[in-house]
């Protein structure tokens, strides 16, 4: 029984002194790649917002870009007649009478199909955003009033 003691005790010696040598070798690599590290020179640090910038030909030309799509003039020039703005037109009521009405027969259909909602956004496309969220609201007081079912769910709105 006292030899089996010996035994374990000095297996689990052996295995002990194995497991340290293995951690020694992993330390001096580690210690070797520090010191290579060091040697390495140093990354140059990122770029910061500061340094960005756009090249100046770059700048005007983008610049003018924008306000030939804006329709501004430089500053200190004067509008030329053909960059005037058209005065605004004010919106029309027959885009969203003639989708109202649209939408009434749906209403009473009790369906509203993928067709029903191409012919609600051609009606719609001269309307104002606010005349299309009448529209809007009108099919989602339907819907929760049961009185409108979708055949796409996914499809609800012109």
């Amino acid at each position: 029984m006292g030899g089996l003691v010996v035994v374990v005790a000095a297996g689990a010696v052996v295995f002990l002194a194995w497991q340290n040598h293995g951690l020694s070798e992993r330390v001096d690599s580690l210690s070797t790649s520090i010191a290579h590290a060091r040697q390495a020179p140093p990354a140059p640090p990122p770029p910061s917002h500061a340094s960005c910038y756009l090249n100046p030909m770059f700048a005007k030309q983008l610049a003018g870009e924008l306000r030939d799509e804006l329709g501004a003039s430089p500053v200190g020039e004067s509008p030329s007649p053909t960059r005037v703005a058209e005065p605004a037109k004010p919106p029309t009521t027959e885009a969203l009478d003639n989708a109202n009405h649209a939408l009434d027969d749906i209403i009473h259909r009790g369906r509203i199909t993928p067709d029903d909602l191409s012919t609600l956004r051609n009606q719609l496309a001269t309307a104002t955003s606010e005349q299309r969220d009448q529209v809007r609201a009108r099919i989602a007081a339907a819907i929760n009033r049961d009185e409108l079912v979708p055949d796409d769910p996914h499809a609800l709105y012109p």
